[in-house]
């Protein structure tokens, strides 16, 4: 699909250590959305494109942003054209045809590719490949060298599931020319709110990313966006291909078939999760991190979360349909979520959702 471009040169994937690495050494893993500033969100495929909040450091004017916001309005609103449907399914073989080889886990290690923080809920863990470049304006996206593939770690075997490809751009500048059609969402990470937020009260951090930060400006260089797409192009996702969630992963992973998720909510999923291998620390440790809690917050949703996932691990051993799993999971998810909402304080949760992703 064609879009609006940023620059005309050919540039690297940013230098993450110095900006996101230190948001993703506390919440243990880069692109999840925090599940306290998210709980109600309806399915990635649905949501309708989000008005970035303004960063202080970067001017814009109102009329440049809300030209910027109505062109995504529009462009979400139409179906694909049968031309562009042709063209999708021609895309999405080509990046299987490329990634086949790394269901092999070796062969993305060999390759250059490397885990970048912890697996997430929904989405597995990425492995990231620094020397992959951003696709230069006016030109397709490199679909045979993604920049991330997706793996999600099934009866203790690493499982590609899909690939993501990501740029920075500024807060005006229009999305990179993606996939054919409209269908490719995508998703921004603002970095300067997220390590502002994360380094708040961590001055030696705060330190090490501000310098770089001001090290980038002073050459010229205020993309702060990071801006993804995921495709989910080795799991079938009932969400669409370029959901930013896979609801599919938590039953998997359970041991049960994909058809479960069929009508679940994401909540469903969420609360699956936690019945499975270091689920509790998937949901929480990242959050519990970004937001500095005490020791007692972090006992207090620990326990709580422990509790949810035995509700859910002594439902499983019965064996029961999917309609009644999905919705005890719903409800030990809401259980969780009213919790971090009893524990934390608002100033925390704001630090929490700082970080929670923007559909495009």
């Amino acid at each position: 699909m064609r879009r609006a471009r940023c620059s005309r040169r050919s540039r690297r994937s940013p230098p993450l250590l110095s900006t996101l690495t230190v948001v993703a050494l506390g919440m243990g893993v880069f692109g999840v959305i925090p599940a306290a500033a998210q709980s109600s969100r309806p399915p990635a495929q649905s949501a309708p494109p989000a008005v970035p909040k303004r960063a202080e450091m970067i001017p814009e004017s109102h009329d440049a942003h809300m030209e910027h916001v109505e062109h995504m309005d529009h462009a979400a609103m139409r179906t694909a054209t049968p031309a562009e449907r042709a063209e999708l399914a021609r895309q999405i073989d080509a990046v299987r045809r490329a990634t086949e080889r790394y269901r092999d886990i070796e062969n993305a290690k060999k390759d250059g590719y490397a885990p970048f923080g912890k697996e997430a809920p929904l989405m597995g863990e990425h492995w990231y490949h620094k020397g992959v470049r951003e696709p230069p304006e006016g030109t397709p996206l490199d679909l045979e060298h993604p920049g991330t593939l997706q793996y999600a770690v099934i009866d203790g075997k690493r499982v590609l599931v899909g690939v993501a490809f990501s740029t920075r751009l500024r807060r005006t500048d229009s999305l990179p020319e993606g996939f054919a059609g409209p269908d490719d969402h995508w998703h921004q990470h603002d970095l300067i709110k997220a390590v502002s937020a994360a380094t708040e009260d961590r001055s030696v951090l705060r330190w090490i990313s501000n310098r770089w930060m001001d090290g980038a400006r002073k050459k010229g260089d205020d993309r702060m966006m990071l801006t993804m797409v995921h495709a989910w192009v080795w799991l079938d996702n009932p969400d669409g291909v370029f959901a930013m969630h896979h609801r599919v992963i938590p039953y998997l992973k359970s041991g049960l078939p994909a058809s479960f998720a069929d009508g679940a909510s994401e909540e469903a999923a969420r609360g699956l999760d936690l019945a499975t291998d270091n689920g509790c620390a998937r949901a929480l440790d990242g959050e519990l991190w970004m937001a500095h809690a005490s020791r007692e917050q972090s006992r207090t949703l620990r326990e709580a979360c422990a509790q949810s996932a035995h509700r859910l691990q002594g439902l499983l051993e019965g064996h029961p349909p999917a309609a009644i799993l999905n919705e005890e999971a719903e409800s030990v998810w809401r259980s969780l979520d009213e919790a971090r909402h009893r524990t934390y304080t608002p100033h925390q949760l704001e630090r929490i959702g700082s970080v929670t992703e923007m559909m495009m």
